[in-house]
């Protein structure tokens, strides 16, 4: 479920509760144990994500991590974090992207491998993500 999708929910809570906590009161309404939040930022410092993943933890909902530069106040909330340790935005959001399609492509495989017998090639990496991921690679952070 896209905690972004629906539009009236989304400016329904805003106004009332503000968007520091628009991603938290969704969590804690549809959040059941089990489910997993899968947390994206090219910084860690957005507080609406900082209280989403509190919230993931009241509810026993695992929480992922796709974050750049140091991880901020993300990293240390969430279960497991791929973090891109790069400063610009785009970049991190490139080696995200890149990510994020390399997921969906495994997820199709393992639910539908009859479907998809040879998996979808992804376009070559962009010169500049190439360079980031040469540079500086991406770590994994696991909660203790």
């Amino acid at each position: 479920m896209a905690l972004t999708a629906d539009t009236a929910l989304l400016t329904a809570w805003a106004n009332d509760v503000g968007y520091s906590d628009i991603f938290a009161r969704q969590v804690h309404t549809f959040g059941q144990s089990g489910d997993v939040l899968l947390v994206i930022s090219t910084s860690g410092r957005s507080q609406n994500l900082v209280n989403a993943c509190k919230a993931a933890k009241t509810r026993n909902v695992g929480c992922l991590a796709l974050l750049g530069g140091d991880g901020g106040d993300v990293l240390p909330l969430v279960d497991l974090a791929l973090r891109i340790p790069a400063a610009d935005g785009q970049r991190v959001q490139e080696v995200q992207l890149f990510i994020l399609h390399l997921i969906c492509e495994q997820i199709e495989a393992d639910l539908m491998p009859k479907q998809s017998p040879t998996p979808a090639r992804l376009p070559p990496a962009t010169e500049a993500t190439q360079a980031t991921l040469a540079q500086q690679p991406v770590s994994v952070y696991r909660s203790p």
